[in-house]
């Protein structure tokens, strides 16, 4: 009689653990399923992004180097005290309206710059340079010129 319970409590457990094993099969295939469709959602993301990049590179690369502006229409640039307001993550606008309209606009694949300066005369020229790597242009460093006064 003992074996018989025995055998019967041995066959109660294994079906439990049966059951349990076929629900934590059941919740692993599940998760692996979700992680499938996130991998290839992400996937589908980056070949987006990467012909995106691809399209602004070969833009920027038919673009010139460099682009002539017009005279800046204002000296601010000049006054050295304007350079100490510049920081690192300023946008294009910002820059701007501090040093006024730029002499030239130098285009490189990641970067971009404004130029200041004179043709002429004893002021060395200044320049600024955007990050332009996440689509937003932002300040990353600046070339102050030397003392116009």
């Amino acid at each position: 009689m003992k074996k018989a319970l025995l055998f019967a409590l041995a066959l109660v457990a294994a079906g439990c653990a049966e059951e349990s094993m076929t629900a934590e099969v059941q919740s692993t295939s599940a998760r692996v399923t979700t992680l499938e469709q996130r991998l290839e959602n992400a996937e589908r993301g980056l070949a987006t992004a990467e012909r995106r990049l691809a399209t602004l590179e070969s833009a920027s690369a038919t673009q010139p180097q460099t682009r002539s502006q017009p005279e800046a229409t204002s000296e601010k640039w000049k006054d050295l005290s304007l350079w100490n307001q510049l920081r690192p993550g300023m946008t294009e606008a910002q820059v701007k309206s501090i040093l006024g309209e730029p002499t030239e606009v130098f285009l490189n694949p990641g970067n971009m710059g404004f130029g200041y300066g004179e043709s002429s005369g004893r002021c060395r020229n200044g320049a600024v340079w955007f990050s332009t790597i996440r689509g937003t242009n932002t300040l990353r460093n600046t070339a102050r010129p030397r003392d116009c006064n």
